[in-house]
């Protein structure tokens, strides 16, 4: 029986993810506004640009459907963590981890995020020179991740971490990318340079587990939650390799999406000046000069749909890879068993189907957008269903705070000679060669 494929794009157009990933991710809307196919030597796969079937993907039929090859790859880098494990063991970490996103939790970190942010900030009082924002945002918000994993000040050994995870990104994405990759253990240089990097990171994050376990307890962060976590069922708790993975996870989930997140919202804010006084006034009304608490944040309602905007328009994880289970129907079509999907955040962010100038940054168009149904699925920067990102209500309140916090004191302005800033889309979508600012104090 011959199956109902979908559209299928010609062969030589795959080689633009390659080259040119946006022209794949959304150069197809108008032609094939809900799905289409590619298929080249061993590499096929469903993108799927439809609210409807990414919600019976990711939420109604989501227990027949796992994660795709590409976790694979992040694997090798990872672990076992939250972002790559599946079935039961997924479900027992993700109950050990879930009490370290507590709302209460959470509020007790506003400290760490606010100091943070203030030794950052007074450093720009001085800068008379343009500077890299993003490499600012990466050493805030890797300042903040790791001491609310691991407390205590670690710089040095996390930035050996932040310092190898920027070179696993790059060789990360062409693993995906290039189906004549050799396998890790092949004794490639490139392969030994990558076991080289992942074993840096491993000394540091396990020797860090190490100590801890000798010492007399006392700690109040993540990792203390993780190490203390038993199942309910088993009362069994997590090993030194399961904390590793699960630390590794959560140290790279919680800065890159939010440095990438932080870096074009300021980037948007520049462009479009009368959002910025709009969000300047909500903020100077709402916290009267003062550092903004977690009780602060629903007073901000712009604020917070200026960071949406922002991750709407540039999502930090701009696709989701799946494989199916067993054969589905998707809209019509058939879905074999073992077909890779991938669900196509970026173009559903910028559906013209679903969005009123959807290449425009229009912070007004959250007022009154509901998010029901499907059209959970028309903006989904932290994915959707059971496996919903753990930290997303953290990454919301670390970016509503310190962006809250920039405005408060500076004013910034773009320095570039072209009109608009490459974007690159590795394992996350960041701006290529990042976004440059000249900083000025705020007047008033």
């Amino acid at each position: 029986m011959s199956l109902n494929y979908p559209p299928r794009i010609k062969q030589n157009n795959f080689f633009d993810f390659i080259k040119k990933p946006e022209k794949m991710l959304v150069g197809y809307l108008e032609k094939y506004p809900d799905i289409f196919y590619f298929k080249i030597l061993n590499r096929q796969a469903y993108f799927i640009q439809n609210p409807e079937f990414v919600k019976l993907i990711l939420q109604d039929n989501n227990k027949k459907y796992r994660k795709s090859r590409a976790f694979a790859t992040l694997s090798l880098f990872l672990g076992n963590g939250l972002l790559t494990s599946e079935g039961e063991f997924w479900k027992r970490q993700r109950r050990l981890a879930q009490p370290a996103f507590h709302k209460k939790k959470l509020a007790a970190i506003r400290d760490i995020i606010v100091t943070s942010t203030e030794e950052i900030l007074d450093g720009w009082n001085s800068s008379t020179k343009a500077f890299d924002v993003m490499e600012e945002m990466a050493t805030l918000t890797i300042d903040i991740v790791s001491k609310a994993l691991f407390g205590a000040d670690v710089q040095e050994q996390v930035n050996v971490i932040w310092d190898e995870m920027k070179f696993l990104n790059v060789a990360g994405i062409n693993r995906i990318r290039n189906p004549f990759t050799l396998p890790i253990w092949v004794p490639t240089p490139y392969n030994s340079k990558v076991k080289r990097s992942m074993k840096k990171i491993d000394d540091v994050v396990l020797g860090i587990i190490e100590n801890r376990r000798k010492s007399n307890g006392g700690h109040d962060d993540l990792l203390a939650m993780l190490m203390e976590a038993k199942d309910e069922e088993t009362g069994e708790q997590m090993t030194d390799r399961q904390l590793r993975d699960e630390v590794l996870t959560l140290f790279v989930a919680g800065h890159e999406t939010t440095v990438n997140a932080l870096s074009w919202t300021l980037y948007f804010l520049d462009q479009e000046i009368i959002v910025k006084e709009k969000l300047k006034k909500e903020i100077k009304e709402a916290l009267q000069g003062r550092k903004p608490t977690f009780a602060d944040l629903p007073k901000l309602p712009y604020l917070h749909n200026v960071i949406r905007e922002s991750m709407r328009l540039r999502p930090p994880v701009y696709v989701i890879p799946r494989e199916a289970i067993e054969q589905q129907i998707i809209g019509g079509y058939d879905v074999p068993k073992g077909m890779n999907l991938v669900l196509n955040v970026y173009a559903l962010h910028h559906h013209p189907k679903y969005w009123e100038n959807p290449e425009e940054f229009i912070p007004e168009r959250f007022e009154n957008f509901e998010a029901k149904g499907a059209r959970k699925y028309l903006y989904f920067p932290f994915g959707g269903g059971p496996r919903m990102c753990i930290g997303n209500n953290f990454a919301m309140m670390e970016l509503q705070m310190i962006l809250a916090m920039i405005v408060q004191r500076y004013d910034w302005k773009w320095t570039s000679t072209t009109d608009d800033i490459e974007r690159e889309f590795l394992i996350t979508l960041k701006p290529k060669n990042g976004i440059w600012l000249q900083i000025s104090k705020c007047l008033d």
